[in-house]
């Protein structure tokens, strides 16, 4: 794997979470939520291997997933969402049948304690956001409180089955929010946005946050196939509460116009242009200013990488020499193992934390060991504290 990509030719060798051109379309069944998983309780989490041993936690319903982004909740306690999921018991760390297979779930942080959530029941669990359709479902991609009605919304990727399409077979066709109600969880309504449809218009949602009356969403340029990514960072803003008229991010200011939309700039370290991340880019605060982070190539690269502007809007610098990395992913390559959904997020007891997702194509020796599907986590190296790289800036 390399952490580099050399040009955007090789763009065409990917095939990324983050894919596809919108389609807007009525408001989707109101799916309902039901059964929990077991608790867990840690002595402590106080690091990155401290989440990883509460994350190693499999069965006896909920067995694996990926995605695991942090969400934090107004009461302190922090919602972790998942795309696909494993469900059904793991004996001696291999997966016990009967077993299914869901798009989306929950894990719910109180402390040190962890608590699945589930659709349906116990014994007959489902997604959490019910599929709207057959061969259609939900991935979770960012969330953000609406601090006026302390509800959430959560931005879901909308994917389709289709067997053949860059031999993953599924694409994403547009990006829904959903509502919730706090502190349930329990889902009010999941709606269209309006937000363009054309083929090759950026795919919002693999990022959100909240800040001064906005809520900030990115996304990237998917090209005209609908499955593979260009490789170009996008933002748009609407009114925190998600409601209301969208503007895009022109390059210098804000536009109603979507088809002003213009790619954030990413720098290198002598500050020149660099290639931006082919892969969903996640924002949080730090410090007074911005980091973003990502996988530079998804799939096919072997990095975390974060970058620091002092504007939502960039330009964004990588924060360490040479090119940003602050963490290696870790991966078997004897089957066929590989990662993405690599990002830094600051999470409760352990601050500053990577978070990244594993799979493998070997499905034999998937059911053999369950831990070679699901999250990792790594402590950065080389991330400088806020107020340094804020003096940069």
């Amino acid at each position: 794997m390399v952490s580099k990509l050399g040009s955007r030719a090789r763009v065409t060798t990917i095939a990324c979470v983050l894919v596809a051109a919108l389609a807007v379309a009525a408001c989707d069944p109101v799916p309902s939520g039901g059964g929990v998983n077991p608790l867990t309780c840690l002595p402590r989490v106080t690091s990155a291997a401290d989440y990883q041993r509460a994350f190693d936690q499999r069965g006896p319903v909920w067995s694996g997933g990926d995605g695991a982004v942090p969400v934090a909740l107004p009461d302190g306690r922090t919602l972790w969402m998942f795309a696909d999921t494993e469900l059904g018991a793991v004996v001696n760390n291999r997966f016990v049948a009967p077993q299914s297979f869901v798009h989306n779930t929950f894990i719910v942080q109180t402390g040190t304690c962890f608590q699945p959530f589930v659709g349906g029941s116990a014994a007959r669990p489902t997604e959490w956001f019910r599929n709207p359709a057959p061969g259609q479902y939900y991935w979770p991609a960012s969330a953000v409180v609406d601090p006026s009605s302390r509800t959430l919304h959560v931005f879901l990727l909308l994917v389709v089955n289709v067997p053949g399409v860059a031999e993953w077979g599924f694409k994403t066709i547009g990006t829904r929010v959903a509502t919730l109600s706090l502190p349930d969880l329990r889902v009010q309504s999941v709606s269209a946005l309006p937000l363009p449809t054309a083929a090759g218009s950026p795919l919002y949602g693999s990022g959100a946050v909240v800040s001064g009356g906005y809520t900030y969403v990115y996304g990237n340029r998917q090209i005209a196939t609908g499955w593979l990514p260009l490789g170009e960072e996008y933002v748009a803003r609407v009114a925190a509460n998600v409601t209301g008229a969208w503007q895009y991010w022109d390059g210098t200011g804000w536009s109603a116009n979507a088809t002003d939309a213009a790619p954030m700039t990413f720098l290198r370290a002598d500050a020149s242009v660099d290639d931006p991340p082919v892969a969903g880019l996640t924002v949080i605060p730090y410090g007074s200013g911005w980091l973003a982070s990502a996988k530079r190539g998804e799939i096919i690269s072997d990095d975390v990488t974060a970058w620091y502007s002092s504007s939502l809007t960039g330009p964004w610098s990588p924060v360490n020499l040479p090119d940003g990395r602050v963490a290696t992913t870790v991966t078997d390559n004897a089957v066929n193992q590989f990662s993405y959904n690599g990002r830094v997020v600051v999470l409760p007891g352990s601050g500053p934390t990577v978070v990244y997702s594993v799979n493998t194509t070997n499905g034999p020796a998937k059911r053999l060991d369950a831990h070679l599907y699901g999250p990792r986590f790594a402590t950065p190296v080389g991330l400088p504290a806020p107020d340094s790289l804020a003096a940069r800036h």
